[in-house]
This record gives C-alpha cells, sequence and structure tokens, in this order.
C-alpha cells in the first residue's frame, strides 16, 4: 500500500509538473527547461516504483529478461541523468547571476533542448553497454535466472566505486562549487549596492538639481530588484540541492562502503536508504510551487480546473451572476500578487 501511495504520488505531482510548463507559457524561460527535465526524470522514476514495488514484495521477478534489462537500465541511466541535471541546473542558476546580459542574449529553447540532453546522453554512455553486454565485456556467461532482476555488474567492486563517483561524488562538487561561485558574487554585489547607495545618497544632497538624483534613484530601484531576484532563485537552488543531498547521500555513501569493506552494510539499511533515494523524485514537485511562485499559480488554476464540479443547466443563470468560484479568485489573487512582485 505504501509502495503504490508513493508511485502515485510521485507520478501525479511529476505529472502536474510537466501539465503546468505546458499549459503556461510564462513558466517556458530558459531555466526552467531544466526544471521540466529533472521533472521527466522523476516521473520515469515514478514509473520504476510501481514496477519494482511487486518484486521487492514477493522476490519474484514476472516480467521476463527482456523487461529486466529495460527496467535495470532506466533504473540506473534516471539517477544518473537526474544527478547531472541537478548540477545544471545550478549551473544555468549561476549564468544568470554573473552573467546576466550575456545569458539573456544567448538563452533559446535550442540550447535548452541540446542541454537537456546532455544528461541522458551521458547515463546512456556510461550504463548502456555495462547494463545490456557485461557478459560478452567481463567475458562470462550471463545470469539464466529469469527470477532474478538485477546487475550483472553487481559484484565488481571497481565498476561500482567508479559509477558512485561519477553518479554522485562528481555531480556533489560540481553543484557545491557552482553555489560557492554565486553565493560570492550576490554578497560582492550587496557590498558594492550599499556602496553605491551611500555614494548617491551623499552627492545627492550636495546637488541643486534633483534630475539626476531621480534617475539615479530608478538605477538603484533596478539593481535592487535585480539582486532581490537573483537571491530568491539562490535560495531556491539551494533548498533544491540540500533536499538531493539528504535524499541521495546515504545511499551513495553506504552503497560506496558496502563495496569496500566486502557488503557488511545490513540488507534493511540498504533497502531503507535506496526508498530515500526514491523519495526525492516525490518530494521535488512538492518543492516547485513553494520555491517559485508561477508555479504555485499555475497549479493552482490546473486543480481548480480538474476538480471543478460541473455545473448544471438550471444553475447556469444565477452562476453569472454570482461572486467568481473560490479556486477563480484564489487564482486571480495570485496572479496579481506574483505581478506585483515582477515589478520595482
Amino acid at each position: 500500500m505504501v509502495f503504490a501511495l508513493l508511485a502515485v504520488a510521485t507520478i501525479a505531482g511529476n505529472t502536474l509538473v510537466i501539465a503546468a510548463f505546458v499549459v503556461d507559457r510564462k513558466l517556458r524561460s530558459f531555466g526552467n527547461y531544466f526544471i521540466l527535465n529533472l521533472a521527466m526524470s522523476d516521473l520515469v522514476v515514478g514509473m520504476l516504483i510501481a514496477v519494482y514495488a511487486p518484486y521487492a514484495l514477493s522476490g519474484c521477478w514476472r516480467l521476463t529478461r527482456t523487461g529486466c534489462l529495460a527496467f535495470l537500465l532506466l533504473d540506473y541511466v534516471v539517477p544518473l541523468a537526474s544527478a547531472w541535471n541537478m548540477a545544471l541546473i545550478s549551473l544555468d542558476r549561476y549564468w544568470s547571476v554573473a552573467h546576466a546580459v550575456e545569458y539573456r542574449v544567448r538563452q533559446n529553447v535550442g540550447r535548452a533542448v541540446a542541454l537537456m540532453s546532455v544528461p541522458w546522453t551521458a547515463g546512456v554512455v556510461w550504463y548502456g553497454p555495462t547494463v545490456l553486454f557485461w557478459p560478452f565485456l567481463a567475458g562470462r556467461a550471463a545470469d539464466d535466472d529469469e527470477t532474478v532482476c538485477r546487475v550483472p555488474f553487481h559484484d565488481h567492486v571497481g565498476y561500482l566505486i567508479a559509477s558512485s563517483c561519477v553518479e554522485f561524488a562528481a555531480p556533489f562538487l560540481t553543484v557545491t562549487a557552482i553555489n560557492i561561485l554565486i553565493y560570492v558574487n550576490i554578497r560582492r554585489r550587496s557590498r558594492g549596492l550599499v556602496a553605491a547607495a551611500r555614494s548617491d545618497s551623499t552627492a545627492a544632497r550636495a546637488r541643486d538639481d534633483g534630475g539626476g538624483g531621480r534617475l539615479g534613484g530608478v538605477k538603484a530601484c533596478r539593481a535592487r530588484t535585480i539582486l532581490s531576484r537573483d537571491k530568491r532563485s539562490a535560495r531556491s537552488l539551494a533548498i533544491l540541492v540540500v533536499v538531493f543531498l539528504v535524499t541521495w547521500a546515504p545511499f551513495e555513501i553506504s552503497a560506496f562502503v558496502d563495496q569496500i569493506c566486502g557488503l557488511c552494510i545490513p540488507g534493511s539499511v540498504s533497502e531503507i536508504v535506496f526508498w530515500l533515494l526514491w523519495l526525492n523524485s516525490t518530494i521535488n514537485p512538492i518543492l516547485y510551487p513553494f520555491l517559485q511562485q508561477r508555479f504555485r499559480v499555475t497549479f493552482v488554476r490546473i486543480l481548480s480546473r480538474l476538480f471543478r464540479l460541473p455545473s448544471s443547466s438550471s444553475s447556469s443563470t444565477s452562476a453569472a451572476s454570482s461572486p467568481p468560484h473560490r479556486p477563480d479568485r484564489t487564482f486571480a489573487e495570485l496572479q496579481t500578487r506574483y505581478e506585483a512582485t515582477s515589478v520595482c
């Protein structure tokens, strides 16, 4: 029952994220394409949970050997793509903060789609040959037991350690370094803005003509607005990264240690951290509306339309003169608030 609820919640949440991206043009910004990419990988994880749950409960694989290989390929490619997509999201945030002018000039859908394909391509290149052709590469017989579904390199310590480095250690170090650079950039700009404000205030007192002071005030207001937006973006990214680390690190560390110490991690612990890893795909779509108000606005609009009761013909006349439906009012209020925060 718990597995079923987790699968349904993961699939439903990430489907809602993808639907929001489709129906709301304002969500189709360059950076949000990478959120879409992450949502698609999380959606696949939800489907994998639905497939894996019966196997975890019964201990017997029933979906043929071909189905097992397809499951294993996705099971290993998708997490790697998700981890490097998190690094891609961080890199996009850094570009928008540190190189804003160049970022606006170069952003386009083609470039976004090309970058979205990089994590998936890396996952297929790294895991595709080993999952599908390991017996040929290692020169040993394939496992003929069709009731067991596991990767053929499950006992190869060197490759598993290398996979942990490629799948977790490298993207973790990349994300950490990029977030430090974002923090340093925002801190430097904040200090510069404070110094500029003090200088403008001193100069304004010495000037008799107020026109220049007004222009300086407009520039300062715009600089504060951009800095505030970048701070919100950096804060949202930091929350996503922290959740990513909390849910991923236990599994990756235990898998790494387990290979070094000769399978010394208890099976129950491995199972718990494994499900914690997949839980990240359930949490992500819950975070988006809290971290980005535009997602919250669009989610309310989609859910209000989805769960609105059909009106009968007899009540159509009264409905025209009655106050707006509660979800409509909520959507209008959120829309107004979102537009108000986008101006200085």
